[in-house]
């Protein structure tokens, strides 16, 4: 059967403990405080969707999510499981088989890319065989391939008519009209996974290829690699946002699993939480990129991969500054060579920290 499709809009939720750390008192009887997934104060839109009286589009890009309360700062707005993960055990084994004792990142993001792909193919498989499939097998297969098509971006993307039919199908809690037309060739699910699944973060693939070339054994894994999560996949990007992900796992039962989510591929979820205060209507965003990351490079990278160029508020601000003639000069002749402590600096009568805070305010204070 589906998922149960939990919703507390009207609801705060704030502790996921149970998904973080698992049950404190290992009894049998302990349940998670939520139904998953969890949908909290959210809605699905499109640039074609009202926005009251305001004539500016609700999402700055196809498709996105929206707040439909006001929420605070620390509030979770989702938790959904991936409908496929990449299984770290069967990645670690091949990556030291294939690996030849070397770290290769660019080896293990392959490897990792192919078991997803691998993962997918197995679903269209089931429907290929449908007649020796049992009925539950082939609607849970059908669910997957719909979410997992509901996420692909178009250039153009559809009005969305009923936008919690495409939550439900985001979610794999519902069938597309479309159910098992959708043709997913190799390269298909191979493009959509680059662009829209979610890699290990906060550790890289070198990282990771690293740790696995020195310790070999199973159980110095990473609990994650690279998982799919349509409804995740919808959020646009901005270098302001306004959520944040962390993600967690299934507590694993002491019992007989008697439900779905009690034998969910790896038991992995993702946690979306309000990184600020959101207002009723706002869309929901998060940056694609660590915020950190110079403007420069933020460009180049969303530009390189995503094919779009970031128009937040900050971008704007950081491309005026940038083309400013003095800060322009200034970043040129600091290129390189922004160490004070670098003797020659300094005797040529380069610059210092002295001479560049008023070349800065100088400039800023000229837009005003």
């Amino acid at each position: 059967p589906p998922l149960s499709l939990s919703s507390s809009a009207s609801k705060s939720l704030n502790d996921v403990s149970h998904l973080l750390f698992g049950p404190t008192s290992g009894n049998s009887h302990d349940k998670l405080p939520l139904a998953l997934p969890f949908i909290g104060p959210i809605s699905l839109a499109d640039r074609g969707s009202e926005n009251g009286e305001n004539e500016e589009p609700p999402v700055v890009h196809g498709r996105g999510l929206l707040t439909t309360r006001d929420v605070s700062q620390g509030e979770c707005l989702f938790v959904t499981p991936s409908i496929v993960s990449a299984g770290v055990a069967e990645v670690h084994r091949r990556y030291l088989q294939e690996g030849g004792g070397r770290a290769d990142s660019v080896d293990l993001e392959r490897i990792t890319e192919e078991n997803l792909v691998e993962q997918v193919l197995s679903l269209r498989e089931i429907l290929d065989d449908a007649e020796i499939q049992s009925k539950e097998t082939v609607e849970r297969a059908r669910r997957l391939l719909d979410a997992f098509s509901a996420q692909m971006s178009s250039e153009e993307v559809p009005t969305i008519e009923n936008p919690s039919d495409w939550m439900g199908i985001l979610v794999a809690n519902e069938l597309s009209s479309q159910s098992g037309k959708n043709n997913l060739d190799r390269d298909t699910i191979l493009n959509t996974i680059r662009l829209n699944a979610f890699g290990p973060d906060y550790h890289n693939y070198d990282a990771i290829a690293q740790n696995w070339t020195k310790r070999t054994n199973t159980e110095n894994c990473y609990d994650r690699l690279l998982g799919v999560y349509p409804l995740a996949a919808v959020i646009n990007h901005s270098c302001i946002p306004n959520a944040v992900r962390i993600f967690g796992r299934i507590p694993s039962p002491n019992s007989k699993a008697t439900s779905e989510i009690d034998t969910i591929q790896g038991r992995e979820v993702m946690i979306v939480h309000a990184s600020a205060n959101i207002p009723k209507g706002t869309e929901i965003t998060w940056s694609y990129l660590p915020p950190s990351t110079p403007y420069a490079v933020r460009c180049e990278r969303l530009q390189s991969k995503y094919g779009f160029t970031c128009q937040s508020i900050r971008c704007t601000n950081e491309e005026m500054a940038l083309n400013i003639t003095e800060l322009k000069e200034l970043w040129t002749r600091a290129d390189g060579r922004w160490s004070l402590r670098d003797a020659n600096l300094q005797n040529q009568g380069g610059t210092t920290i002295q001479s560049v805070v008023p070349c800065i305010e100088k400039a800023f204070a000229s837009t005003k």
